[in-house]
């Protein structure tokens, strides 16, 4: 009958699959062994017939080692052991509460636990006062410090590393949008292919070199030496593949679309006092990641508001009221010339690039109230006529109080106007990492020690230290007194005498609220002559 029903389930499981072959099928090849021994243990019952008294369960008839490590494994699984006790609770006849069933089941869970443990000791005793060898000291000191050092180290090897491992993935369209709030963009070009490469080796020493002269010995000079270290060592942390150069064409891929009426609302609102915003936005890229089902994308937002009653107004009313008249808007801290695209987040500036270009100029003493971004390119806009419509023309002008530190962008090579140049960017990429470990290293250093130390270092820290009042039930010395009355207990509750289940619990609960008693009932009892 067994081989009828193995047969049926072989046939069953691997010829019922019609988009697969049998072999390929791992779920239905292990659901059919778990199956087969499961109708292995049925038929040895059968042969055998039931036992009337069932007393512990697979694990702990025996007390060796592969008893001790296989019990632990199950009571380390999470909810398996409450949802063992659970069920037996349900189905087993019983008097006692459901969660004084629990307890008698830890207790049980310690006592074999401590059976297994002096069982060991005693197949392999070890000498009184024999110190330990160097072999056991090193196989088992030297990997716990080594462990602990690495857990310590961890953070900062992490930090170390950071645009050292992970993948790469350099972006593969950068899209720049310019509008003024509330309106339609009046600049959108993305930047792909030809436009975006890899910095030249020779560019990229150029930059280093001159960050690294980038300082004064006076006054200040300390900081001013460390701003230009910090600098280069940030740069340094990029091979030319890392960093981006992002030319965008000066005209608008499309004409500006606005309505008449959206027009003059616009004419209106900056001939008044209401506020008005000019706003610059970045959308980078990366290529599509099959594991997170989209393509990465990081942005940035750099606005300013443009006042009211001021000429800069005024030369935008102009331009609107008179497109295609050679007029030009300069918008002045616009567009930074250098970003920091992160594994994960906004686009940022690099902060060492930026204290290097603002604070060591030589010959140029920054003013107190100098804005954030006065190292941002000036854009200068115009707005010419084309057979399609309205375009905007973009030009960037860097800084000229800030000297050496900027890429002159490449004129176009297209069209009539070729002494336009490109509106030019430089991107610093780091790699990409999984986005569990981005989330871990997102909080910085401080984070990443604060979470070591409360996580790992209490699970580490309760692994060996605890409570001095433990040691009376961890070390016991024969605890074969009390897992006899825990078997006892399992026997008497199968065979329904509930009245002594009760005072056989109600025992072992007295001596373990007794120590006194307890050390008399586990201590080894001299054998006599």
């Amino acid at each position: 009958m067994f081989l009828y029903y193995l047969l049926a389930q072989f046939f069953s499981y691997f010829f019922s699959c019609v988009s697969r072959s049998a072999v390929e099928n791992t779920v239905a090849k292990a659901f059919y062994v778990v199956k087969c021994l499961y109708l292995l243990v049925s038929a040895w019952q059968i042969r055998n017939g039931y036992p009337q008294l069932c007393i512990g369960n697979l694990l702990t008839h025996a007390y060796g080692l592969a008893n001790m490590v296989c019990f632990k494994v199950f009571m380390a699984v999470p909810f398996l052991f409450e949802l063992r006790t659970a069920i037996d609770w349900t189905w087993t006849d019983t008097s006692m509460p459901l969660f004084v069933f629990f307890h008698m089941e830890n207790f049980f869970a310690v006592i074999y636990n401590l059976k297994c443990a002096r069982t060991f000791e005693q197949s392999y005793p070890v000498p009184r006062g024999v110190p330990k060898g160097a072999i056991v000291k090193y196989m088992m000191g030297l990997p716990m410090i080594l462990l602990i050092v690495f857990l310590v180290w961890c953070p900062l090897l992490a930090f170390s590393l950071l645009n050292r491992i992970g993948a790469i993935s350099i972006p593969d369209k950068v899209r720049l949008t310019v509008q003024l709030e509330g309106y339609p963009p009046i600049y959108e070009i993305e930047s792909q292919g030809s436009e975006l490469r890899a910095m030249y080796p020779d560019e990229l020493k150029y930059l280093t070199d001159t960050m690294s002269k980038r300082y004064f010995p006076f006054p200040n000079g300390t900081d001013s030496m460390k701003r230009s270290r910090d600098c280069v060592s940030f740069i340094k942390e990029y091979s030319t593949n890392d960093v981006l150069v992002v030319s965008f064409r000066p005209e608008s891929e499309v004409p500006w679309g606005i309505s008449e009426e959206s027009m003059s609302a616009l004419i209106e609102q900056l001939s008044g006092n209401s506020s008005i915003n000019f706003i610059v936005t970045a959308e980078i890229s990366r290529p599509y990641d099959s594991t997170k089902k989209e393509a990465t994308k990081h942005t940035a937002h750099w606005s300013q508001e443009i006042a009211p009653n001021t000429t800069l107004r005024t030369q935008w009313i102009n331009m609107l009221q008179n497109p295609g008249a050679g007029q030009t808007v300069s918008m002045a801290e616009a567009f930074p010339s250098y970003l920091l695209v992160p594994s994960e987040g906004a686009v940022v500036v690099p902060s060492p690039i930026v204290d290097a270009i603002q604070l060591n100029q030589d010959n140029y003493q920054r003013p107190l109230n100098a804005s954030d971004r006065d190292w941002f390119d000036t854009l200068k806009f115009s707005l010419v006529n084309s057979t399609l419509g309205n375009v905007w023309v973009v030009q960037a002008q860097h800084p000229s109080q800030f000297t050496s530190v900027y890429f002159n962008a490449s004129k176009i090579t297209y069209g009539v106007h070729r002494d336009r140049t490109y509106v030019q960017t430089i991107a610093f990429v780091d790699k990409a990492f999984p986005s569990f470990f981005a989330k871990y290293l997102q909080g910085g250093v401080i984070a990443m020690y604060i979470s070591l130390v409360i996580v790992i270092g209490r699970l580490i820290r309760g692994l060996f230290t605890n409570s001095p009042t433990d040691v009376m039930i961890t070390e016991i010395p024969n605890p074969d007194f009390l897992l006899k009355i825990c078997l006892d207990i399992y026997l008497v509750r199968e065979a329904k005498d509930f009245f002594l289940e009760q005072d056989l619990f109600a025992k072992l609960i007295f001596l373990f609220r007794s120590p006194a008693t307890l050390i008399q009932w586990t201590r080894y009892k001299a054998k006599r002559d």
